[in-house]
């Protein structure tokens, strides 16, 4: 609880214009480190309120607003034609040329907006447009970045941009734990 108070002290102070001192943000610091320490080793995990309806066997860790990318190849067809046209008669005319087509691939980046949500036994994301679940013995791999996640299947990656810079390395910390209390069940 030492971690909410010094958090809590930190964010009256840049609200009030006082700078801190070198002193005390190594204190904050180190106090972080040692919170998100605690939360990877499964220990201390915060429980949330979820904005989803859970059941009673599931506990909710994490749960904020996360935007949801996805990228797609889109195809566009494109035709060229060349050649001349012969007027013969009134309505009949003479072609001599040729058409083709290209494809012109491109990628196109989408966001979804909406809520992150991760429990003891799953993972989920509920958006506007985009919805996923995945539950633990289906992921492959998560991957950390600087500002998101991905989360792998074998089927489909999923990537997700947390809002706050703070809460990336929260949400990993949170899932190391989980899965090291998901191991050694």
């Amino acid at each position: 609880m030492k971690f909410f108070s010094y958090m809590k002290k930190y964010f009256y102070n840049l609200f009030k214009g006082r700078k801190e001192s070198k002193k005390e943000k190594e204190k904050v610091a180190a106090e972080t480190r040692k919170y998100l320490q605690t939360i990877q080793d499964g220990r201390n995990l915060p429980i949330v309120l979820s904005s989803i309806i859970l059941p009673k066997s599931e506990t909710c860790y994490f749960d904020r607003p996360a935007r949801m990318y996805d990228t797609k190849m889109t195809t566009k067809h494109v035709v060229g034609h060349s050649g001349i046209s012969i007027k013969i008669h009134k309505r009949l005319s003479f072609n001599i040329g040729g058409s083709r087509s290209r494809d012109i691939r491109k990628k196109v980046k989408s966001k979804f907006p909406g809520q992150l949500c991760i429990t003891n036994k799953r993972i989920i994301f509920t958006g506007e447009k985009k919805n996923f679940t995945v539950t633990y013995p289906k992921l492959i791999a998560i991957n950390h970045f600087k500002h998101r996640f991905e989360f792998r299947t074998e089927k489909t990656n999923y990537y997700i941009l947390v809002n706050v810079t703070e809460d990336i390395n929260y949400v990993d910390a949170i899932l190391k734990g989980l899965f090291t209390n998901y191991v050694s069940e």
